[in-house]
C-alpha cells in the first residue's frame, strides 16, 4: 500500500540535471508524493563530476565521508529507485514554458515535449555533452563509427580510443576483449591508479596498442572509417580503425535553457515563475555558495516548495520508503 503523500499529484515534476543536486531534488520530490522526471544532456547520472573527475574525492556530502564522485551519484541513485523516477538522459533541455494552472512543457533537442507539474532547473552553469573531435576527414565518416559514450557493439573488428585520464583507459580496456585490435591514443601522460595501470599493462601488446600523439585525420570510404592518423614525437602513424571512441572531456553543449527566469524567492530558489525553481550552481550568480552542501540544502527547500504549490492543501507527510511497492 502507498502513502498517501504518494497520492497527491497526478503529473510528474521535472528536473532538469542529474548531477549530484539533481539527483537529490529528485529524492526529495518523491518523498513528498511527486514522481520525478530527470532530464539531462548527458547519457549517464552524475553530471560534471562523475564526468570529468569520477575517481575525484569528495568531502562535504552529508553523511557520506570521503566518496568519489562516481560513488556518490551511484549511491543517490539508489536512494531515489524507490520512487521509480523517469530518467531522459542524452536529452539536454532546450526550452521552458508554461505555468502551474495547465502545467509546464519542457523542449528537448530531440524534438520531444515533456509535461509536468513543477520544473527543478539543477543544470548549474549550462548543459555539457562529450567534446567532439576536431581533425580532418571528421565529416566524412558516418555517426555510427565515432561514439561519445563507449559503446562498442559487436562488430568492431578495430577499435580506435581517443582521450585522456581513467575513462579512456576505461573504454580501451573494456573494447579489447572482443575486438582484433584496440589503438589507444593520448596526447597527454596518461593518468590511471594501480589497478588501471596494471590492468593496462597486461592487455597491452595482447592486441592493445597505447600511442601518445594527436589525431590528425581520420580516413574513410563511403562514410565507413578505415584508419586512424595521428602525429607524436616519434612522427606519424595510421592506425587500423573501424569504429572511433572519444573520450576527451566535456564542453558546453549551446545556449541555455529559455524560458527561465531570475530566481525571485532566495530562500526557496522560486523564479520569477511560480512553480519553476533554480538550485545548485546555477544560483551563484544571485549568491548561492558554490559547494556541493549548500546545492544539497537547496535541493530540499525546493523540493519542498514544489510540492507545497502542487498540493497546498495536503499535509507535510513523507513518504516511508519501507512502504513504497
Amino acid at each position: 500500500m502507498k502513502p498517501r503523500s504518494q497520492e497527491k499529484t497526478a503529473l510528474p515534476a521535472l528536473v532538469v540535471g542529474a548531477g549530484p543536486v539533481g539527483l537529490y531534488a529528485a529524492f526529495q520530490l518523491g518523498m513528498r508524493g511527486v514522481r520525478p522526471v530527470i532530464v539531462d544532456s548527458l547519457s549517464f547520472a552524475g553530471g560534471q563530476l562523475a564526468a570529468l573527475y569520477p575517481e575525484g574525492v569528495i568531502e562535504d556530502a552529508p553523511g557520506a565521508g570521503p566518496v568519489s564522485a562516481g560513488a556518490l551519484a551511484a549511491r543517490l541513485e539508489a536512494q531515489l529507485a524507490p520512487f521509480r523516477p523517469l530518467r531522459l538522459y542524452g536529452r539536454r533541455a532546450t526550452a521552458l514554458w508554461g505555468g502551474l494552472e495547465g502545467g509546464f512543457n519542457l523542449e528537448t533537442e530531440t524534438g520531444e515535449t515533456i509535461t509536468g507539474a513543477a520544473v527543478i532547473f539543477a543544470g548549474g552553469a549550462g548543459a555539457m555533452r562529450p567534446k567532439r573531435l576536431v581533425a580532418e576527414g571528421v565529416s566524412t565518416v558516418s555517426t555510427d563509427a565515432i561514439r561519445y559514450d563507449g559503446a562498442v557493439g559487436r562488430d568492431a573488428r578495430a577499435v580506435a580510443v581517443v582521450g585522456e585520464g581513467p575513462a579512456a583507459i576505461d573504454a580501451a580496456l573494456a573494447a579489447a576483449p572482443g575486438a582484433r585490435r584496440v589503438t589507444l591514443i593520448h596526447a597527454l601522460p596518461l593518468r590511471a591508479n594501480e589497478e588501471r595501470a596494471a590492468r593496462l599493462a597486461a592487455a597491452a601488446g595482447s592486441g592493445l596498442d597505447i600511442f601518445q600523439g594527436a589525431v590528425e585525420r581520420l580516413r574513410a570510404e563511403g562514410g565507413r572509417l578505415e584508419a586512424v592518423e595521428a602525429r607524436g614525437e616519434a612522427g606519424s602513424r595510421a592506425f587500423d580503425a573501424h569504429l572511433l571512441l572519444v573520450e576527451a572531456g566535456l564542453e558546453y553543449a549551446g545556449r541555455g535553457l529559455t524560458g527561465l527566469t531570475p530566481v525571485a524567492d532566495a530562500a526557496t530558489g522560486e523564479t520569477e515563475v511560480p512553480g519553476v525553481f533554480t538550485i545548485g550552481g546555477g544560483r551563484e550568480v544571485v549568491g548561492g555558495a558554490g559547494y556541493l552542501a549548500a546545492g544539497f540544502a537547496d535541493a530540499l527547500r525546493a523540493a519542498e516548495a514544489a510540492a507545497a504549490r502542487l498540493a497546498p492543501a495536503s499535509p507535510r507527510t513523507l513518504a516511508r520508503l519501507h512502504e513504497i511497492a
